[in-house]
């Protein structure tokens, strides 16, 4: 079974900052997705598993247009961590969430970083 354009939608919840190679897991979301297929992400960029480079966030912008990504909507929230309601802690983070659709850029002669794919 080839799973190459095959899904409608990807969901990346925690976990595009585990990359150590973040284009790598760029590539393979776009590559999984079918034409006009979403890619929705929400979390924070923590980069805690020494990554080969740490992208911010405009970055990861830039090479997901470059890609062949149209990001349709991109906000930031309050993600709460190990939260108890009955305490006065509270442990979070500024998670960035974004929906992209994946357009196909290499049929239109664009984009650069998919190479001979």
């Amino acid at each position: 079974m080839q799973a190459e354009s095959s899904f409608q939608a990807v969901v990346t919840l925690f976990f595009i900052d585990t990359a150590r190679s973040l284009l790598s897991y760029l590539q393979t979301i776009y590559s999984l997705l079918e034409d006009g297929g979403i890619w929705i992400n929400y979390a924070p960029l923590l980069y805690g598993t020494a990554p080969l480079v740490q992208l911010s966030l405009d970055e990861i912008f830039v090479m997901g247009e470059e890609m062949g990504f149209v990001f349709e909507e991109k906000g930031e929230g309050e993600v709460l961590y190990n939260y108890n309601e009955s305490t006065m802690y509270r442990h979070g983070y500024v998670g960035q969430r974004w929906v992209a659709r994946k357009i196909n850029r290499k049929r239109e002669g664009e984009g650069w970083l998919l190479g001979g794919w």
